[in-house]
């Protein structure tokens, strides 16, 4: 993560630039939230993030409940 996180410091920077919010973020996936997380402290990115399961955990390991995740993310999103 290290060596990518330049990369990621430079991406970031240019999806503000284009509009992305900065008071709001969606994580997808718990995997990279730590870091995120830190990130968030280092370089003031985002005011408030947001980890929901990712996508492919949903379909593979609880596509039986998908209507909640549904509603999760749809919740997520109109925040």
């Amino acid at each position: 993560m290290e060596k990518l996180e330049p990369y990621i410091i430079e991406t970031v920077k240019s999806q503000i630039e284009f509009g992305a919010r900065k008071d709001y973020a969606i994580l997808l996936g718990h995997k990279d939230a730590k870091y995120f997380s830190s990130l968030k402290e280092k370089y003031k990115f985002f005011d408030r993030l947001t980890v929901l399961e990712h996508p492919r955990y949903i379909m593979q390991y609880k596509a039986k409940k998908i209507e909640h995740y549904i509603h999760i993310y749809l919740k997520s999103i109109s925040m």
